[in-house]
């Protein structure tokens, strides 16, 4: 995929991975399409869509910083033992 000309390090520059991110938010599948270039997208002039994408890039990543203070915990009581 091509670069969409984003920050280099934005996390998102080569697109979303919507498999993972319909997991996170299973409301977002209705709204998942394929575009005339054959790339995996939504609407994003359609409100509803983007809400839904909003929202599983939330719930995305709010559990991966949970499981990062998980693995943090376990470690350190891992090292106090």
């Amino acid at each position: 995929m091509k670069d969409k000309g984003l920050h280099p390090k934005n996390k998102f520059n080569k697109g979303y991975d919507f498999k993972t991110l319909i997991l996170q938010n299973p409301l977002l599948k209705v709204h998942v399409l394929e575009n005339k270039h054959g790339i995996t997208t939504i609407d994003f002039s359609d409100p509803k869509a983007v809400k839904e994408l909003n929202k599983a890039l939330l719930f995305f990543t709010i559990n991966y910083l949970f499981g990062i203070f998980l693995m943090k915990i376990f470690v350190l009581q891992f090292l106090a033992d």
